[in-house]
């Protein structure tokens, strides 16, 4: 998975790297099928905003939170991209448990057994 951390307006201390760093390796473990991470941190007078892209192979979910904080603002985003990815994931699987959807005007395949009848015609 390749992480990206860009910083706007502040400067990226260590402690802040490193809690952005953990946040992304728990939507890594969450998530096997990430492929890449880009947060961006950014402040603008008294409000701190975080902003989480997670690319995966069905598409691209970006969340972004404003708070005072900003390891606050970044959790938050972090947990709306995880509902997002995990919102796909539930409705990909509903699909697949569905099974195929049956084409309109397309015969069930009963009537070609003679439903309805006793027997079986040999």
């Amino acid at each position: 998975m390749e992480f990206r951390l860009t910083g706007r307006n502040l400067e990226l201390d260590p402690d802040l790297r490193s809690a952005a760093e953990s946040m992304a390796e728990s939507l890594e473990e969450e998530f096997e099928r990430l492929t890449s991470v880009n947060m961006t941190l950014s402040r603008e007078k008294y409000r701190q905003i975080a902003q989480v892209e997670v690319h995966l192979p069905g598409g691209r979910y970006v969340a972004r939170e404003e708070s005072a904080d900003m390891v606050i603002s970044m959790e938050q985003a972090a947990k709306k991209v995880a509902v997002q990815v995990r919102k796909l994931m539930d409705r990909r699987m509903d699909i697949k448990r569905q099974g195929p959807v049956p084409v309109p005007g397309e015969e069930s395949g009963a009537e070609e057994w003679g439903e309805g009848e006793e027997e079986r015609p040999e």
